[in-house]
């Protein structure tokens, strides 16, 4: 993997960004948020939690609420895990690190401070769980930000089951390029494709509003869509890509004349292993506007360096030994996900998901 840098001039003016997504896999602090369905992740000693866990209809869910004992120092571990994938034993960081599967403004502060990001911005949307997206941002010259919104999806559908807002995020670099974030965590395949849907028709409106304003402006959309290949409506193909406006950087890799195969088939197959399955989905992608996929003057995604990334620590090998599924089969380089009743690094994992990396250039900037 390439080190994440970003590079300057005299003058402050920044020539490369790097850019990760990661879903961390339920990162939540150890204190009840009132209102949320969060009692997994609190200590057992809090009087409340038994009740909370024992209403819990799904048995998984419910065994593993009863299980959990959410001590700080075992999220101490959690936020470790984290930092060790993030930094991965380099002198810097990614330039910008969106985040899905984070509680709160707590918890995302304490992990800024871990890992060494100034500057954090949170969401705080409407999901039961209490689970939100957040971006983490290194104070480079050069990069200003201009304003954070939030958009909360609507409908009759979420009135029952309100589900995580997009998060958008603008900055100025180089005093010339404004450049649009928009970190997502749809709604999971337990929710049906129509949801997943008014996302991508949310996240188009918010590409057109913008480009009508200024056909030059550059997005970044970015998070783990949950979307699969099976999904009728599609999310992609009947609103994302029909509409023009994006370009999938995953896609544009893989078909680019310019990567050899051997740099191909060294992608993983996904992001996200499901077990029951024994399917491969690329649920975490990074979309961006058509121009970043131009080596302009200005700012463009330097395409041979995205990656799923995958150093060996995080990968494992899965072996299925339930008799109810594909006994006897091994899968290799799966996600080495989270065990949340680890009491130490050893063998506590890491998440469920890997993260996506790419990074942008600047080009002839003065």
């Amino acid at each position: 993997m390439s080190l994440f840098w970003a590079v300057y001039s005299s003058a402050a003016m920044i020539r490369s960004l790097e850019v990760m997504f990661y879903n961390v896999e339920n990162l939540f602090d150890t204190s009840h948020d009132n209102g949320k369905d969060d009692w997994t992740f609190v200590p057992k000693k809090n009087k409340n939690k038994q009740n909370a866990c024992d209403r819990i209809k799904n048995p998984y869910y419910r065994r593993l609420c009863n299980e959990v004992d959410w001590k700080p120092e075992k999220l101490e571990i959690k936020m470790n895990q984290i930092g060790d994938v993030v930094k991965n034993g380099r002198n810097n960081i990614p330039d910008v690190l969106a985040l899905c599967e984070v509680e709160n403004e707590n918890v995302v502060r304490m992990l800024a401070k871990k890992i060494g990001y100034e500057k954090i911005i949170v969401a705080d949307g409407p999901d039961r769980r209490g689970i939100d997206v957040a971006l983490m941002y290194r104070e480079l010259p050069g990069m200003k930000f201009v304003y954070k919104k939030e958009h909360v999806l609507k409908g009759s559908y979420f009135k029952k089951k309100p589900t995580r807002t997009i998060l958008e995020v603008e900055f100025l670099i180089n005093k010339n390029q404004s450049v649009t974030f928009l970190v997502n965590h749809w709604p999971s395949q337990a929710n049906p494709s129509e949801v997943r849907k008014i996302a991508a028709q949310k996240v188009i409106e918010i590409v057109k509003e913008k480009t009508k304003k200024n056909s030059k402006h550059n997005f970044i959309v970015l998070g783990d869509f949950n979307t699969i290949p099976e999904d009728h409506p599609h999310p992609f193909k009947d609103v994302i890509f029909k509409s023009g406006l994006l370009k999938d950087v995953h896609n544009e890799y893989m078909r680019s004349k310019k990567i050899t195969k051997a740099q191909k088939k060294t992608i993983p197959l996904g992001t996200f292993f499901y077990y029951r399955n024994m399917t491969w989905n690329l649920l975490d992608r990074i979309f961006v506007s058509n121009n970043l996929m131009k080596k302009k003057k200005g700012m463009y995604v330097e395409l041979p360096s995205y990656e799923i990334y995958t150093p060996d620590f995080i990968i494992r090998d899965y072996v299925y030994d339930n008799s109810s599924f594909h006994r006897g089969t091994k899968v290799t380089g799966v996600p080495k996900d989270y065990n949340f009743t680890a009491t130490s690094r050893n063998g506590a994992g890491y998440s469920d998901h890997f993260p996506v990396v790419v990074r942008f250039n600047f080009k002839n900037q003065k």
